[in-house]
């Protein structure tokens, strides 16, 4: 006679055995874990139709919060506007390279209620009252980046000033940005803590200070183009105690003493000084190497052009002299990163 045993007992009395577990035993926060190593669109289109308990879980606001949807120029039109009906509680959204912006926020403001991140990334053509529609629909959005956007109209960038909220802006690239409406940003927006205005021209020194002026206990990022950047704002920088990651191009007017004004950021992970035509080479390397001021770094990039001289550069850059010698007398990029110091030809 065969005798059919429960799952949770065992057929041999004097035995004992744990009790089968399902996943649905886990612990909520394990399957929230193991739902977010999942794509977005797998969650929203197969994990909530599997039962109502993964449903439940997977519908949760510590899911969603983490989750970003990017739309990228391959997807077709349709397609997104099916993914965004199935995703209600979207709170972070990306657009890459594409042209249907205006179509596409349109169908986020009808199905997705909760958004407080909106990156534009390379994207061209928006409606002048994009922005203004996004305020409307969501006036504690905290993130909004329109980098490298093409054929924005001037409008959209000065109803950035209405989110009150806003922590994160990008809008590098723009043509419309000068110093009154960085003023009207700065004063309007007050929690900003990450800017990247880069290559963004004419911004005055007097007027990037003043911005750093009332955010020296939060600011954690800041982008800009160094055409009229010199030592003051590094020795601006260096007060603001939180500063994580900064980034100069083409910043011609930074010396050496600027640099080391920034010895003292704990708090620094990612330094680029793009074009820092006026740092001296053996200075840094020195400061590199026996100091180590950029050991706490996870990133590093500092580059010039220098006209090498093989004995010079042979002491400090990871290369021997005679490797150097191809490169005597000719005009280079010279590149401090993390692991060291690396040399190109550079055309001009």
């Amino acid at each position: 006679m065969t005798t059919l045993c429960n799952p949770g007992t065992s057929s041999n009395p004097g035995t004992s055995q744990p009790s089968v577990k399902t996943i649905n035993d886990l612990p909520e926060e394990l399957l929230i874990n193991i739902f977010l190593e999942l794509d977005i669109l797998e969650i929203s289109t197969n994990v909530m139709n599997v039962c109502l308990h993964w449903r439940r879980v997977a519908m949760s606001e510590s899911v969603w919060r983490k989750l970003k949807f990017v739309c990228t120029n391959t997807m077709e039109s349709f397609r997104i506007g099916d993914y965004l009906k199935r995703m209600p509680l979207l709170q972070r959204l990306q657009v890459q390279w594409r042209t249907d912006v205006d179509g596409i926020m349109s169908t986020v403001c009808s199905h997705c209620n909760h958004i407080l991140e909106v990156e534009l990334v390379c994207c061209g053509y928006p409606d002048k009252d994009l922005v203004e529609k996004l305020v409307q629909k969501y006036p504690r959005m905290t993130v909004l980046s329109m980098g490298k956007c093409w054929q924005t109209p001037a409008k959209c960038y000065y109803d950035v000033i209405r989110f009150k909220s806003l922590r994160s802006l990008d809008i590098s690239n723009s043509p419309y940005l000068n110093n009154a409406l960085l003023r009207r940003i700065s004063l309007n927006c007050p929690q900003l803590e990450e800017l990247n205005i880069d290559y963004v021209k004419d911004i005055s020194e007097n007027e990037l200070i003043l911005f750093l002026s009332t955010r020296r206990a939060f600011l954690k990022s800041l982008t800009v183009f160094g055409d009229m950047v010199t030592d003051r704002l590094l020795f601006e920088l260096s007060k603001c105690e939180k500063l994580e990651r900064l980034h100069i191009s083409t910043c011609c007017e930074i010396t050496i003493a600027g640099v080391i004004s920034l010895m003292g950021l704990a708090s620094l992970r990612y330094l680029s000084l793009r074009r820092a035509t006026q740092l001296e080479q053996d200075k840094l390397a020195q400061l590199f190497y026996e100091k180590k001021i950029f050991q706490q770094l996870k990133r590093l990039y500092i580059s010039s052009k220098q006209k090498i001289e093989a004995r010079r550069f042979g002491r400090w850059f990871n290369n021997e002299e005679q490797d150097l010698r191809r490169y005597e007398g000719r005009r280079c990029a010279c590149v401090l990163c993390m692991h060291g110091f690396r040399i190109r030809p550079s055309n001009s």
